[in-house]
């Protein structure tokens, strides 16, 4: 339902739709309430719409990784001056279960500041991430370092993944699966490089 949807706007209303996959980005990443929306499938979609419309895909991600950082920082910087309180309103509640905080916390207290990066990659986490790091009162240098590193990475990836990969048949004939298995794809490199940070480290 998704990818129908997205490329429903993408194919009526053309590159006017970027605008509105801007300020889903900058939702689903500024406010915790919405962490329902398909970030990594319209990213990709947006990269594969790109092809064959003589738009360079480096304004896109430039476009979409600012929409990110801002999400980010607004989402830490309601952490940072509300607290955990604000999650007990219950609209708010409606949104986030009980299982989608325990997810965040732990994965932020596994992972500590990388978390802010790594969360990008797993849909409801990079929701809860940055406002978890705001209520840890984690230093804003280190978190916009993290935010800005792990939204242009992200960006890059899925915008440049569907844009090179879009034009190929096979891609288009078994497109869903395709870019789920990308999503894993980059959620297990995110994986591996902590992994391989942790054992330098180490």
């Amino acid at each position: 339902m998704t990818t129908a949807l997205i490329t429903f706007l993408l194919s009526n209303y053309g590159l006017k739709t970027y605008l509105i996959i801007f300020l889903f980005i900058f939702a689903e990443t500024g406010f915790i309430f919405m962490p329902f929306l398909p970030g990594d499938m319209m990213l990709f979609l947006a990269g594969v719409f790109l092809v064959g419309h003589h738009v360079s895909p480096l304004w896109v991600i430039l476009a979409f990784a600012s929409a990110a950082i801002a999400g980010d920082t607004l989402n830490f910087s309601l952490g940072r001056k509300y607290g955990r309180r604000l999650l007990e309103k219950p609209f708010i509640r409606k949104f986030v279960k009980d299982e989608h905080l325990k997810r965040a916390d732990a994965f932020f207290e596994k992972h500590g500041g990388l978390a802010v990066t790594l969360g990008r990659f797993i849909p409801v986490v990079r929701t809860l991430i940055p406002f978890n790091a705001g209520t840890s009162k984690m230093s804003k240098t280190s978190f916009m370092f993290f935010n800005i590193l792990g939204g242009v990475t992200w960006i890059s990836l899925f915008v440049a993944g569907g844009y090179f990969l879009g034009g190929v048949n096979f891609v288009q004939e078994y497109f869903e699966f395709i870019v789920i298995g990308f999503i894993l794809a980059c959620g297990l490199v995110a994986g591996l490089g902590y992994l391989l940070k942790k054992r330098i480290t180490v």
